[in-house]
């Protein structure tokens, strides 16, 4: 009965933690996929009208990159990948 339990919480645990690295992936590719570093500001070129000269406009923006990902999702592959060698470290008994 005990590793019953043990065995539907190491389930519940590695479905939170698929959950949760899909999330964050999904987050990352509704943002903009960046596959740089995160950006926290976007340059735009802005033409003055007066002296017709280009200069750079800083804008705050949050485009989550790689590093991002990396730092969110892998944590949470490490989970599934640790409770699954957990699971399969203790055998199950038959009574």
């Amino acid at each position: 009965m005990h590793m019953l339990k043990l065995r539907q919480s190491l389930v519940l645990t590695k479905t939170v933690a698929l959950f949760t690295a899909l999330a964050f992936i999904l987050f990352w590719l509704f943002r903009g996929a960046h596959v740089g570093w995160t950006r926290s500001l976007e340059t735009t070129m802005v033409l003055d009208p007066i002296t017709e000269l280009e200069f750079p406009v800083f804008t705050p923006v949050f485009l989550p990159g790689v590093d991002y990902l990396l730092f969110t999702a892998l944590p949470a592959a490490i989970v599934a990948a640790v409770l699954a060698a957990i699971v399969r470290l203790k055998p199950v008994t038959e009574l």
